[in-house]
């Protein structure tokens, strides 16, 4: 299988080539991009033989080319924000299954993303921790048979935390998080706000076609199970 890795140099980038490194010839690395991080995407390329014209440091459409190469037949999309959405569109019109990390994605266009799976035929699959977790769990299950998806919160550093003080809370408070400590500054700012949670609900309902009111979040400080259904 031919995989391209948007987001390579990041957390869930940099494990994904573990994993193929570890299978040995069963995969392929025929793309990878980076944000900025020039000098680790370029040791990437050398290591899994990727021509320079496809490690490309850049977001928008040069994300989407990278996603249309022929040869593909998974894309790994996990760049932060919304930055990753006209690949994941792309990769799924072109006829590629799709690797999801970026939650905003789906927070942003998640009926016109699923649409394009559905009509292509494609999957996405989701390879962040809860929901990949549910994902897991779900596996021989009717849908029917789903009363309700459980996504864990670690409750961040503000946790224990009176409301007068998290209103005097610094960015270097809020990067202190006590559970994953390189998750990257904007998850991480956003699990110390909680907001995250939102996103990842709002992901669930796209990806397993759940109502809202049936997704829940339990804060869970030991961050032992990731989610639950």
């Amino acid at each position: 299988m031919n995989i391209v890795i948007l987001g390579s140099t990041g957390s869930i980038g940099t494990q994904t080539l573990d994993v193929i490194e570890r299978l040995g010839d069963r995969f392929k690395v025929v793309g990878l991009s980076a944000m900025q991080n020039r000098d680790l995407l370029d040791a990437q390329a050398k290591k899994h033989n990727v021509p320079a014209s496809r490690a490309i440091c850049g977001t928008g459409e040069a994300l989407a080319e990278l996603a249309a190469i022929p040869e593909a037949d998974l894309v790994v999309v996990s760049v932060a924000g919304a930055a990753g959405m006209l690949a994941t569109l792309t990769a799924l019109q072109t006829g590629k299954h799709v690797a999801l990390a970026t939650k905003e994605v789906l927070v942003a266009a998640g009926s016109l993303v699923m649409d394009a799976a559905r009509h292509a035929s494609k999957t996405i699959r989701p390879i962040d921790s809860e929901h990949s977790a549910v994902f897991q769990c779900l596996q021989g299950v009717r849908q029917e048979d789903l009363a309700r998806i459980w996504l864990t919160a670690s409750g961040g550093p503000f946790r224990e935390w009176p409301a007068e003080r998290i209103a005097t809370a610094t960015l270097d408070d809020a990067l202190n998080h006590p559970t994953w400590p390189s998750m990257g500054r904007k998850i991480t700012v956003d699990s110390a706000t909680m907001m995250n949670k939102g996103l990842e609900m709002i992901e669930a309902k796209w990806l397993f076609g759940t109502p809202m009111d049936r997704v829940s979040v339990i804060v869970h400080p030991q961050s032992i199970v990731h989610s639950l259904v």
